[in-house]
């Protein structure tokens, strides 16, 4: 089979996406061909059949976006259409993609278009929400199948955006998957809070949080790690600052550094007041990190550990769960295979080529557009 991937993201999860997904699919033995950003901000070893152009920074609409599409997006249809793919498949939301989707739907007849939509209604609270709906309503018009990566996504696809065209499960990929490493005992105990800061991953009770672990055991270390969003205000960011149980760096985290801090700490901690998945809790799992959550809707099917799981926004019993299962080296070597053990189990970069493999199969025995 003939595929095209393709991601315009800068962001590491979405090019580990892009790039791990292709190279499983070869090991299938399709011919893949990548299309991504010149700002490649992974290690990655890309394919000959790598085709990478200049990108703005930002998947929102702007007046660099469209200058920026206006110049690349003939010369991008035209590598695909050389290409003559059986499917092509958008992996992330982007102000290029409906240009180019239409243009290559009207080009390619017999081809299947294909889009992940990761949070198809985006996050209550967060400032691009409506944009994130306007712009799955405006392209699944145009699509073959929708692929989402939870119950939860589904469900939001299914009775929120009602398309017409096919909404496929299959399971999210994007870590290759590392030995596990049983926990190393520190001198000081150390949680981990990482990713981009978004009003949806709990960042508002960062400084709530910091201060119910330091009154348990003041031996408890947090370092936060990630971009803060831009409606993430200065008082929030500076309010984490001042405690003295936090270690924070506001800023872009390359994998080398991710590596080291998921390698030093104890247990990985997720405060999500709203989950569609979590590439996060992949990382953790990866690194044979066990997570303190909130039970929060849609995030069992992601969860290795019930135990750890805490009434929803109950900041004193995630409290309490973070310092004992630190304080316990028993429980914390258990949780930590049970967390690698579930995520090697259920979301490797081959299970989802092989979930992606079935829907690009299914489509190509189906009516075209």
């Amino acid at each position: 089979m003939r595929i095209v991937l393709i991601s315009f993201s800068v962001q590491p999860t979405m090019q580990k996406y892009l790039y791990l997904l292709g190279e499983e699919l070869r090991d299938l033995d399709n011919h893949v061909l990548t299309i991504g950003s010149s700002d490649v901000r992974i290690d990655a070893l890309l394919s000959p059949d790598a085709y990478l152009v200049d990108t703005p920074d930002s998947p929102k609409p702007s007046l660099k976006s469209l200058v920026g599409a206006a110049r690349s997006l003939r010369s991008i249809a035209r590598r695909v259409e050389s290409f003559n793919p059986d499917v092509i498949h958008f992996v992330n939301k982007h102000t290029w993609n409906y240009p180019l989707a239409l243009m290559l739907s009207r080009q390619l007849k017999q081809t299947s278009l294909v889009h992940t939509f990761h949070d198809p209604i985006g996050h209550d609270g967060d400032s691009v929400q409506k944009g994130v709906i306007i712009y799955h309503k405006a392209i699944m018009r145009i699509l073959d199948c929708i692929v989402v990566h939870s119950d939860i996504a589904e469900r939001q696809t299914r009775e929120v955006l009602r398309p017409s065209c096919d909404i496929r499960q299959v399971p999210l990929g994007v870590t290759r998957w590392r030995a596990y490493r049983p926990p190393a005992r520190a001198p000081k105990k150390k949680a981990l809070i990482f990713g981009r800061m978004n009003k949806y991953k709990g960042c508002e009770r960062y400084p709530e949080i910091l201060d119910a672990l330091r009154v348990i055991d003041p031996q408890i270390e947090v370092v936060i790690a990630g971009k803060a969003s831009a409606d993430i205000g200065e008082d929030l960011l500076g309010a984490i600052t001042k405690r003295r149980n936090a270690t924070f760096f506001q800023r872009f985290i390359d994998e080398e550094e991710m590596a080291a801090l998921f390698e030093e700490a104890d247990i990985v901690l997720a405060p999500y007041t709203s989950i569609t998945q979590s590439g996060v809790l992949l990382d953790a799992y990866c690194f044979s990190k066990p997570v303190v959550a909130f039970g929060i809707d849609g995030i069992r099917q992601y969860f290795a550990c019930d135990e750890l799981l805490c009434r929803p926004f109950d900041v004193r019993e995630f409290a309490d769960k973070a310092a004992t299962v630190m304080s316990d080296a028993e429980s914390l070597e258990r949780l930590s295979k049970r967390s690698w053990e579930f995520g090697k189990r259920h979301f490797t970069p081959s299970a989802m080529a092989l979930g992606m493999q079935s829907v690009y199969c299914a489509l190509s025995i189906e009516e075209p557009r």
